[in-house]
């Protein structure tokens, strides 16, 4: 079996090989840098990885933001663990990003490794709960009205410890998960440095993300008003 790795780089191309370690969890998080696409062009090479999924406010198969003003940072989160089916998989792909620094980046938390970092004795702890992820806190935009006025609390109860072929990870969502009392003492775990990968984005990147493995979130956004980022967001399943 093949040593896990939590990020791989590589560039220009989405290999058959990076496709197949992402789908058995050997990858975590694979980068593609460089790699310029057409809208149809990005959709058949993430065909090649799974199904597409609708997303949540826009219920579209693909989410693009431009952000050029002052955002603050996302919380630690997966994206729709709220659902009974969340993806498996994200996809974000960098359209075009100003070349100074402007903040934004998009860190990543491998929770695989930091369940296997915690003492015996709590794994056993988590290893039997269930908890409850509801999107009571999910940011809809003001403009939306038809969206409010549609919207609905959604929940789901998932397994805090789950496995696949590299072994258990935590099925874990910080700002999803309801309160329960071991939550505070596993944020201080996971959250660690020594877990965390922040990206720096460039234009035409593509970054693929294991969405139960991980959480991510977006962070502060700089210089307001001085620059635009251009992302496009895929779900898959």
């Amino acid at each position: 079996m093949k040593n896990r790795e939590f990020v791989r780089k590589t560039y220009h191309k989405l290999t058959d090989t990076d496709i197949q370690d992402l789908k058995k969890g050997i990858v975590s998080v694979l980068i593609v840098r460089d790699i310029p696409l057409s809208m149809k062009a990005l959709f058949k090479e993430l065909n090649r990885i799974g199904l597409f999924q609708r997303q949540d406010v826009s219920y579209k198969f693909i989410n693009t933001s431009n952000i050029n003003e002052e955002k603050q940072a996302l919380p630690w989160h997966m994206d729709r663990s709220y659902h009974f089916h969340p993806p498996r998989f994200i996809a974000l792909y960098a359209r075009s990003v100003p070349k100074k620094e402007v903040g934004g980046e998009t860190s990543y938390c491998d929770l695989q490794k930091a369940y296997q970092d915690l003492p015996i004795e709590t794994m056993e702890e988590l290893n039997d709960l269930q908890l409850l992820h509801l999107n009571k806190y999910v940011l809809i935009p003001k403009q939306s009205k038809k969206i409010k006025k549609n919207f609905h609390i959604l929940s789901a109860v998932h397994p805090l410890v789950q496995f696949d072929e590299m072994g258990k990870y935590l099925f874990f969502s910080e700002d999803y998960v309801a309160d329960f009392y071991l939550k505070e003492k596993l944020c201080q775990h996971i959250y660690q440095a020594t877990y965390i990968y922040k990206h720096h984005w460039s234009s035409f990147d593509l970054v693929i993300s294991n969405n139960f493995k991980t959480n991510h979130r977006r962070e502060k956004m700089l210089n307001p008003g001085q620059s635009s980022r251009i992302m496009s967001r895929f779900h898959l399943i």
